[in-house]
Parts: structure tokens; sequence; C-alpha cells
């Protein structure tokens, strides 16, 4: 996905709603794997645009959310146990 795509869909919202995101750029993965003939690892723009696309498109992203979801159930029971303090401020 584009950053200007991301943009777009998160200016839909209110601007004080609390969501969770998670991106990652080319420069987060390193640079691929070694190439069997030459042993470069570098990915070009070109070949990260197109990797990304499918990655996007083709990934079943379901097992992320229900981690997400998972992980939030345990935060919110947390919170409730003990609920954080804050000196100063909202938390």
């Amino acid at each position: 996905m584009k950053a200007k795509e991301a943009i777009k869909y998160l200016s839909d919202l209110d601007p004080e709603e609390s969501v969770v995101i998670a991106w990652w750029t080319k420069d987060m993965f390193g640079d691929g794997q070694p190439d069997e003939d030459t042993g470069e690892v570098v990915w070009t723009d070109e070949e990260w645009e197109w990797a990304a696309r499918r990655l996007n498109d083709k990934m079943d992203w379901s097992y992320v959310h229900e981690f997400c979801s998972e992980g939030l159930d345990v935060y919110v029971d947390e919170f409730r146990e003990r609920p954080p303090v804050v000196i100063g401020g909202k938390a």
C-alpha cells in the first residue's frame, strides 16, 4: 500500500479515535535473500513495490487480527484488574 492510500483511509476516521496500526517500509526488512547467481542482497525499488503490493493483496491477515484481538483482551483484563496510575494527566 502506498502511504497516500493509508493517509486516505485514516483521514476518513475521527481524528480522536484510537486505532491499532502497523506498517513496515523496505528498510525494515533488510535487502532480502541473497541472489543465487550473484550473491547480492539488494532489492530494487521496483522489486520492492511489486512484492509489497502482492503481499498486501495476497496475504491472509486474519491471523494478525486474531493475535491482536487476543492481545487486546489481555490488556483490557490487565487494565480492569489494576488501572494504571497516571500522574499529571489522562491515561
